[in-house]
């Protein structure tokens, strides 16, 4: 990433680690199951974080039919 270290609030934090851990492209169940146990949120949270990421610039959002991929354009080393 060019731009300056950028650095997320802690539980946007957890969602990219989550996502970083599974292969792309990523649906929202295998977020939700990793974070159930450490960090459980409803649905609609999560669903809310992922957009933010997106607007952030940290993951892509690719609608297929009703279902929504996720990508991370961000590795975890960055």
């Amino acid at each position: 990433m060019s731009l300056s270290i950028r650095k997320l609030p802690d539980t946007e934090f957890e969602v990219m680690q989550a996502i970083w851990a599974c292969t792309p492209p990523v649906h929202r169940i295998q977020i939700h199951e990793l974070l159930k146990d450490i960090h459980p949120m409803a649905s609609t949270t999560l669903l809310t974080l992922l957009t933010r990421l997106s607007e952030k610039g940290f993951i892509r959002i690719e609608k297929v039919n009703r279902n929504s991929h996720y990508y991370p354009l961000v590795s975890k080393e960055d």
